[in-house]
This record gives structure tokens, sequence and C-alpha cells, in this order.
């Protein structure tokens, strides 16, 4: 019995020696799997600029209002926002967020657009007709046309304003004089609910309450490609070209109830993809200035793809002060991308900053 109690006892603290060994060897030794090469201290970790990427878009500023508003621009040089409401447009200092102009309208305008150099403000009203405004001055110039929900789009040299209504017609208006100059028309045409011009300005699209988009060369009116809505349910409610014109995507477009954007080749009319969104049909469409990214507005936020592979990026949710998800009228990158703006019909003008 006493032999066996000393084998035993022996044995556990064999084990607990031959442990501590192996322990202080790994020590000296440490595995390659966890080694760091390259940080300093002061440096971020791996993760954390995962996790600040993580955090998408950041709110940069925003404006309250008491009526709804139903549309955005901002200029082309960047400096200044432009929101439209019942009575009139408001252009804003971008930078200070300071009130410049009050442009009185006979409505609401419901479609806004800086000319190419910035000097002037479009408007197509609700009724009746365009304005043209000095945006220096914050004063009306020209009443172009009538009708009711007009559209416009300036051409890329800044001399001719296109403009669209219910009455399913192309309106080109000379921009110096708002002379007339022609009218393109397609027989039975639904009422026109956006325009944009290409890029280049050799194209003007036209899209249509009943999803409709039709491709008109601009130089001479002809008619070059009709973009089929695939469904009896979608419109074209807003319009954007890819900024190597390559592309124009669709908002407000639908495959039965499921709502989307949806991306046409421009070459030749094919369909290059089919952005989905949830339960919302999208009312504005806008590609960034680098082609990289599509926004789209709809009652339950703006989203964000990455434009070549389709991926959604980030789904922005601004609040009513009731809590609720503010139902977004149209959206504008600034020229240099960095900031996305946003028109809400509860009278919020937001902006999101989209890089550091």
């Amino acid at each position: 019995m006493r032999q066996k109690w000393k084998s035993a006892t022996w044995l556990p603290a064999l084990v607990l020696v031959a442990c501590v060994a192996l322990l202080g060897a790994c020590r000296q030794s440490p595995s390659p799997e966890v080694e760091t090469i390259g940080e300093t201290p002061s440096e971020p970790s791996p993760t954390q600029v995962a996790e600040e990427a993580a955090q998408g878009p950041q709110l940069a500023r925003s404006w309250a209002h008491d009526e709804s508003l139903e549309s955005i621009a901002i200029s082309p040089d960047g400096s200044l926002i432009a929101a439209g409401l019942l009575g009139g447009a408001h252009i804003w200092d971008l930078a200070e967020g300071s009130l410049l102009h009050t442009i009185e309208h006979r409505h609401v305008p419901e479609d806004m657009v800086f000319s190419p150099d910035g000097t002037l403000l479009a408007a197509g009203v609700a009724l009746p007709g365009v304005q043209l405004s000095s945006v220096a001055e914050g004063s009306s110039l020209l009443q172009l046309g009538g009708g009711f929900n007009n559209r416009v789009a300036f051409a890329p040299d800044g001399a001719t304003l296109a403009s669209g209504n219910r009455a399913g017609a192309v309106y080109l208006w000379r921009v110096q004089d708002g002379q007339l100059l022609d009218e393109w028309h397609v027989p039975d045409a639904a009422a026109i609910t956006s325009l944009a011009y290409s890029p280049d300005g050799a194209l003007l699209a036209a899209g249509h309450a009943d999803g409709t988009v039709h491709l008109w060369r601009a130089p001479d009116g002809a008619l070059v490609r009709t973009l089929e809505p695939h469904s009896d349910y979608g419109r074209a409610e807003g319009l954007a070209f890819a900024p190597d014109g390559s592309l124009l995507a669709v908002a407000g477009a639908q495959r039965e109830h499921a709502p989307l954007v949806r991306v046409w080749r421009v070459q030749d009319g094919s369909l290059a993809q089919e952005l989905a969104m949830a339960s919302a049909p999208s009312t504005s469409v806008a590609y960034s200035p680098d082609g990289s990214l599509i926004a789209a507005g709809a009652n339950d936020g703006v989203r964000i793809w990455d434009a070549a592979q389709g991926a959604l990026l980030h789904l922005l949710e601004h609040r009513t002060e009731e809590g609720d998800v503010d139902w977004v009228t149209g959206v504008a990158f600034a020229p240099d991308g960095a900031l996305l703006g946003a028109s809400m019909r509860s009278g919020n003008l937001v902006l999101w900053r989209l890089t550091p």
C-alpha cells in the first residue's frame, strides 16, 4: 500500500512540470497567426476602420419648412441648394446654410434645375407652365408655356430648355428670349413625368406616366427609341443618365407589383439592371458625378447602390418629429460627390455627407 501511494503522488507532479515547460516554450515562440506587422499605437486598427466605414453616410445639415417640399436642385458649382414648395422656391447657401432668396411662384415647383452656368433656375410648376428666374437676383425673368405638372431639363450648352406636362408632348424653348423652338409628339402619349438630357446633349429622354420612356435625338427631334415599361403599374417618375451617357436609370418602374429602379443601355435599349426597392415605388433617381453610385428616393427613405454591381450599400432614413420615416420627393448629388441632398414631403430638406 505504501509503494502504491508514492506512485500516485508523483504522477500529477510530473504532469504539472511538463505543462509549465510547454507554456514557457509557447511564450518564447509566438505563433505567426497572431503576429501584427506595421501597426503603431497611433494608427487605427483594421477593426476600427471597418466599424467606421460601416456607419455609412452621416447627416450633415437639415432645414425644416411648414410646407411639403416637392423638388430639389443643387447648383453646378455646389455652392447653392434649392427646394420647391407651395408658392415658391427657396435658395440657400449650401456651406453656410443661410437662406439667400425666396422666388415666388403661382403654385408648387414640382421640378427644378439650375442652368449649366448656374445663373438661372428653371422651375416646372404644377400650374401654369415653366418659370425662369435669376439666381443672383432671386427674381422671375420669363414665363414659358402653360399646362399642369410641368417638368424641365436644360440642354448641356444652356441655350435650350426642354419642358413637358400632362399633354404628353416635349417643348423646346430658347433660353435667351423664351421663344418656342419646336414640339415633339407621340400619338396618345401619357403625361410627361420626367425629362433628362444625355451628358453630351445628343439625346433627350422623356418619361411618361405609363412608364414608357422615349429617347429623342436632340438636334432634329427624331424618335430614336422607346423603352417599354414591362408592367401596367410602373411610372417614369425620375430619369438619370450615367455621367458617360451609356446608361439611363428610371425611377418609378415596376415589374408587376414589385417596385424597381430600372437601368437601360442607351446604345441598344437593352435592360442592364433592375434595382429592387422594398414595398415603395421610387420617386426620384440620381447618379453620383463619378458614376459609381445610384441613389433613389421613396416613401421609406433613400437607397444607395453600387452602380457597377447593383449591390445595395445604404438605406438612409430621416425621421419626422413624430418619429416616422420621411417621404422622399427628390434626390440630388453635389458636383463633387461628397454630399447627397433629399427633399421631403414633411417639409425637411436634408444633406448627408458621403465621404469623410
